[in-house]
């Protein structure tokens, strides 16, 4: 997570995901590291702190779907290359 949230902080492709987020990253970088522990079959860190997620429900105050198709991919792209 440390990568994405660098990546999204310094590539100019990512400011749109970026400025969907409070100027500290602290809460959305452990909200997104205890979400993807439960999706990647681990604890349900996520679910054991903040309850259940309706993740379209989560993201309905941004753009993010359409981001997705274009930006998200780079992001994890990159941090996959280092």
């Amino acid at each position: 997570m440390d990568e994405f949230y660098e990546n999204i902080d310094n590539f100019p492709a990512s400011r749109k995901i970026r400025d969907m987020h409070t100027k500290n990253l602290s809460e959305p970088r452990k909200k997104l590291t205890y979400f993807l522990s439960g999706w990647l079959g681990g604890p349900k860190l996520y679910a054991e702190h903040y309850g259940s997620i309706n993740i379209p429900q989560t993201h309905k105050h941004t753009n993010i779907y359409q981001l997705v198709k274009m930006k998200v991919k780079h992001g994890f792209y990159v941090c996959r290359k280092r």
